[in-house]
């Protein structure tokens, strides 16, 4: 039996970010596991939705984890990375704030981009 901790999916756009209500375990083989509601979100231009698993929030740094604060930090610089730049910058980012420890969780991650659509082909996001 086994369950993934996966957050609530952060939306980012143009330097802003903010947390989809959603509840209950995304993926779970457990008999017991609560239900998963859905969110519905508009995906604009240039905006991102970020879902991850807990173990980068849990990077430590003393008695501070990286979720504390310094994640946001990062992702109000990032919000107008594209999504491989942005997952890549993350991962290290919280590495970095760790000391470069080895991690005892796992360190899931997506990011869905939308590009600027009214931008010719190669010019946009």
């Amino acid at each position: 039996m086994s369950s993934i901790h996966i957050l609530q999916p952060t939306l980012l756009s143009r330097g802003d970010s903010g947390l989809l209500e959603i509840t209950g375990t995304p993926v779970a083989f457990l008999p017991e596991s609560p239900p998963r509601t859905r969110a519905v979100c508009t995906l604009e231009p240039e905006s991102t939705l970020l879902v991850l698993s807990d173990g980068l929030l849990e990077i430590r740094a003393d008695e501070k984890e990286y979720g504390d604060g310094p994640m946001q930090d990062y992702l109000k610089e990032a919000s107008g990375f594209d999504a491989d730049d942005l997952v890549r910058g993350l991962v290290n980012d919280a590495m970095e704030f760790g000391g470069w420890m080895p991690v005892d969780d796992d360190l899931t991650m997506m990011a869905v981009r939308r590009g600027n659509l009214s931008s010719p082909p190669g010019t946009g996001s």
